[in-house]
């Protein structure tokens, strides 16, 4: 009996359900578990057989403490001559011990670089890592490999379970870990985190080749990949991947030494020494960001370990892609309009478990934005059938603002949000949370990850956990006439809590609506967190900015001062920009584009 290496002293199992246990043999075999608590009493958890090849056991329930010893063995079984199988005379086969077990949540994070960014590189975070204990919250990282080799394998047997000790947890994921703390506090149990990511990576990276080559999307990126490596070797890759690594390496040591003298150098003043980091890397049959690579040498690796649930942050590797598809399914006369397209699923999709037949017909969509979300669909879909469990919670990190200096907003990021939230809103168990309101100009990693994890622990906590609602963001119900003035707009809510205001951020004017237009009301500092930012409005097919707008009590009025009718009112609707409008419990507006 071998056990996956995810099994280890430290771990944290998710309580209150039957857990899996799970690892390969050679023979026919009785697996038995075992925990035992500190005062020596003990319970057996699991009593099973297993054929050769790949198991998975499930282990009774277990409510949420520690610590516990727990045991696992094995004894090969042999067949009587009648065909029955016994335990054989030379007894216990293998025997794994892990020490400091402990019962609580478990998630797993998963998806590119702004899930994997590490805690001691966040604002904040080394100031976290050196003051605070957590014993009870722990972590696993899973080996970052695009091939399972002999090379990998010893790795992962040495891979283990961390815990949150005082200043030994700068490797954890920084969301992850503002998360967990959360959960912890007020939900008073031990924590455990799966974190499974690489930067970089396209959703088609986490699905398997039988998906992919289901879908046209996922045959698109199949056919791509397969012209970049065709007629390139192996060796050929691998010197391309040695000379691409040393490019990194000298990139790595001028920032560590530019940074060393001015800590607070910006991008543009890091690249006129550095010069720009390399990127994208090159592609090869082993590559690690080859579709339906990662799901077999990470995922799978720790799958199904039990876990509450999943969260994944990406979408930044593929907004591109989605947009040049969006281009091609748009007509060109419409490609500034606005309009609701309906979508029927695919057979496969419209039999799933997780879509009434009501979402089927009315799972709407802006133009025909439908690559990134039918991949992401299928991605949650793969998951839930790997765990064998149809509800579980998944909670989609919706992309935050991003735009690099001197580039043109093509509106690509916008579109992946509004996959993500479409998504949200029509599959059960799916849980969007916005970061509208946050990102930092030319920087794709934004360094503040505390507040996108603590709307993680609060979306947890208010939609799976039970508790009274934490926090929820602000949503537009519906766009119409004034009082009948085609010039004038109403904007309404839902989740408003009451009212609708004005807050502060850290975004910039970089679309320059201040000089624009005057906003009202305006208070008496005129300062500018007084102007409403965000909103466009559709005249005559052109998207322009209102020439005036205001709070009215819990909705929000639009003006074009006249012409044409408003035909479509939009917010948040650009990879960049300043948007500042909030619920009365502080989460922000969601993006928008909508018909009137």
């Amino acid at each position: 009996m071998k056990l996956a290496s995810v099994f280890s002293d430290h771990m944290v199992l998710q309580r209150d359900v039957e857990t899996s246990i799970f690892g390969e043999s050679y023979y026919y075999e009785q697996i038995v578990v075992n925990i035992e608590d500190e005062n020596g009493y003990e319970d057996t958890l699991l009593v099973d057989n297993v054929k050769p090849g790949k198991w998975c056991l499930k282990m009774n329930a277990h409510p949420a403490g520690g610590p516990f010893t727990l045991k696992a063995y094995s004894q090969v079984l042999e067949r009587t001559p009648n065909g029955n199988l016994i335990p054989a005379e030379y007894g216990i086969d293998k025997e794994f011990i892990f020490e400091d077990v402990y019962f609580g949540e478990v998630w797993l994070n998963n998806g590119q670089s702004n899930i994997e960014f590490e805690l001691q590189n966040a604002i904040g975070g080394p100031e976290e890592i050196a003051s605070n204990d957590y014993p009870l919250i722990r972590y696993y990282n899973v080996i970052k490999a695009p091939v399972i080799d002999e090379e990998f394998l010893l790795a992962e047997e040495e891979q283990k379970w961390k815990i949150c000790n005082k200043g030994e947890y700068g490797d954890i994921s920084a969301i992850g870990y503002y998360y967990a703390v959360e959960l912890h506090k007020k939900l008073g149990v031990p924590v455990g985190i799966v974190d499974c990511y690489l930067g970089g990576t396209s959703v088609t990276c986490w699905l398997q080749e039988s998906i992919l080559q289901d879908m046209p999307e996922g045959r698109e990126y199949i056919k791509e990949f397969k012209y970049a490596i065709w007629n390139k070797s192996d060796e050929q890759f691998e010197e391309e991947q040695r000379e691409y690594q040393l490019k990194v390496d000298e990139f790595m040591e001028k920032e560590k030494a530019a940074r060393a003298v001015n800590p607070n150098l910006t991008n543009e003043e890091l690249d006129e020494i550095a010069g720009s980091y390399p990127w994208p890397p090159p592609v090869g049959r082993n590559s690690a960001y080859r579709p339906a690579g990662l799901i077999e040498t990470m995922f799978k690796r720790v799958a199904p370990y039990t876990v509450k649930g999943i969260v994944y942050y990406q979408g930044e590797e593929d907004a591109i892609h989605n947009y040049e598809d969006l281009k091609k399914r748009l007509p060109a006369d419409t490609e500034n309009g606005i309009e609701d397209f309906t979508m029927v699923l695919t057979h496969e999709q419209a039999d799933s478990d997780y879509l009434s037949d009501e979402d089927v017909v009315t799972f709407t969509d802006i133009a025909c934005n439908t690559m990134y979300r039918n991949l992401l669909f299928s991605l949650i879909e793969q998951y839930r059938c790997i765990y064998s469990e149809f509800d579980l919670p998944i909670v989609l990190i919706q992309l935050p603002m991003y735009i690099m200096r001197k580039t043109e907003d093509m509106r690509d990021w916008a579109y992946i949000r509004d996959a993500q939230e479409k998504i949200a809103d029509h599959v059960d168990n799916v849980f969007l949370v916005p970061l509208t309101d946050c990102g930092d100009y030319d920087e794709i990693h934004p360094t503040d990850k505390a507040t996108p994890g603590h709307r993680v622990a609060d979306t947890m906590l208010k939609n799976i956990y039970g508790g009274s609602p934490v926090r929820s963001y602000l949503k537009v119900a519906g766009c119409s006439y004034d009082n009948g003035n085609v010039n004038t707009v109403r904007v309404t809510f839902d989740n408003n809590f009451y009212g609708v205001e004005l807050g502060e951020n850290s975004l910039i004017d970089f679309r320059k609506e201040t000089p624009s237009v005057r906003f009202f009301p305006i208070g008496e500092d005129g300062m500018d967190d007084d102007y409403i930012y965000g909103f466009e409005i559709l005249v005559d097919g052109e998207w322009k900015l209102p020439v005036g707008a205001r709070i009215d009590g819990e909705d929000i009025v639009l003006m074009s001062g006249g012409g044409s009718p408003i035909s479509g009112v939009r917010y948040g609707f650009f990879n960049y920009g300043k948007v500042n409008v909030y619920n009365k419990i502080g989460m922000p507006l969601v993006q928008f584009k909508k018909p009137v």
